[in-house]
């Protein structure tokens, strides 16, 4: 259960690496998006893991394990795209602004 819950965090302590070395605007401009799209995951996960009816959403089986895996790998997938895509906006817009 814990577990399930840190594992959100794991693409936001990827990208803030990922960010470290770049200016604070840099890492603003994504920190901004990451940290709430972050609780959205974690308030998924757990919405799916204490859903009745024996499976995420009330689907039973092995239909709600492959159901709560797509659902959570959207999301992360949208981190993680929403997440380059605000870096190296915001890094190119910065750079060209400098020169």
């Amino acid at each position: 259960m814990v577990a399930a819950s840190v594992l959100p965090l794991l693409p936001v302590l990827i990208f803030s690496l990922i960010t470290y070395k770049m200016r604070d605007e840099v890492f603003r401009a994504w920190w901004g998006f990451a940290w709430w799209w972050t609780l959205i995951i974690i308030a998924v996960t757990l919405f799916l893991q204490n859903a009745g009816g024996g499976g995420g959403l009330g689907i039973g089986g092995a239909v709600s394990g492959a159901f709560d895996a797509l659902v959570l790998g959207i999301l992360y997938v949208i981190l993680v795209l929403v997440s380059l895509i605000k870096i190296v906006r915001t890094y190119l817009k910065l750079r060209t602004s400098r020169q």
